[in-house]
């Protein structure tokens, strides 16, 4: 599993979000959520960015989550 598509499921499921709700939120479609998600598209830093925000942390502490 690529980096941003592990970090993608990280942020949307600290935000509490449905793929749809965080979507809606960060500017994009549905269905590009969850191509970030099962790896088919690889997220752009500033979708990473956005998502992270929603998640309230930064892209930096979401990769020190998933180190651990």
């Amino acid at each position: 599993m690529r980096r941003e598509q592990r970090l993608a499921r990280l942020f949307r499921a600290l935000s509490g979000d449905t793929q749809e709700e965080l979507a809606a939120k960060i500017g994009t479609s549905r269905n590009l959520v969850t191509q970030f998600e099962t790896g088919e598209v690889a997220a752009d830093p500033e979708y990473l960015e956005a998502m992270a925000k929603q998640a309230g942390i930064a892209v930096a502490d979401g990769e020190q989550l998933l180190r651990r």
